[in-house]
């Protein structure tokens, strides 16, 4: 099972670093006694997407690109084709990712929903077979 968390994580990031940055004071509550590199390593495992983020909130500290699942809002009322094309637009154009990252993320999607990935391939061999 896989959980994406939308629109980059929202303040996840934000908080991640906070986490890591104070959660090891003395002052704070650690009763299971934690460590920085242990959250880093669940912070870096979670799935991300870009949905009305880029290029802004990619949250490239706190994970990678391989963590990074294309996501575009679509269906939501307030995306529009305008607002999801812009999202293409700028996550393409992102400094933090080179081409190939990109078509990675693009297809991220693919892997963690097989039976969605199946349905646009038989659905785009339809489509072809309708022209």
């Amino acid at each position: 099972m896989h959980l994406v968390l939308a629109h980059c994580g929202g303040t996840l990031p934000a908080l991640a670093s906070r986490l890591q940055t104070l959660g090891f004071e003395a002052w704070v509550a650690n009763p299971n006694e934690i460590t920085r590199e242990e959250m880093q390593t669940v912070s870096r495992k979670l799935l991300l997407d870009t949905a009305a983020v880029c290029p802004h909130a990619l949250a490239l500290e706190m994970t990678t690109h391989h963590q990074i699942v294309y996501g575009s809002a679509c269906g939501v009322a307030c995306s529009t084709k305008e607002t999801m094309n812009a999202n293409i637009q700028a996550l393409l154009s992102c400094r933090g990712l080179s081409a190939e990252q990109n078509q990675e993320i693009g297809r991220h999607a693919l892997t963690l929903f097989p039976t969605a990935a199946a349905r646009l391939k038989s659905g785009s061999r339809a489509l072809r077979e309708t022209q």
